[in-house]
Parts: C-alpha cells; structure tokens; sequence
C-alpha cells in the first residue's frame, strides 16, 4: 500500500511555467488516490542550465 509520493519536476532550458503544468498534472492524478502528494519543482537556463547537464 502506498501511502506517499515524494517527486521531483525538472527542466532545463525551457519556460519555468512548463514545469508548473507538468507539477500541476501529476499532482492531479495522484490525488484522485493518495492526498499526501508533495512534489518539488526545479527549472534552470543559461548558464546554469549547462552546468547542471
């Protein structure tokens, strides 16, 4: 039985508001079964985008 979900969303070199409709549609089709759902957004561009690569 599952009982959280911890996750993380992430992207790079894209609008950051892409990873908040991505958060936002899993965290609506774990909610149908789990309410404990937390899920931690990360985006980055430029320069930092490359380092993280």
């Amino acid at each position: 039985m599952v009982k959280r979900i911890r996750g993380v969303a992430f992207s790079t070199n894209v609008s950051p508001q892409i990873v908040t409709r991505i958060f936002y549609a899993a965290r609506g089709l774990f909610n149908k079964f789990i309410p404990d759902v937390h899920i931690f957004t990360d985006s980055r561009a430029g320069q930092q985008a490359v380092a993280y690569l």
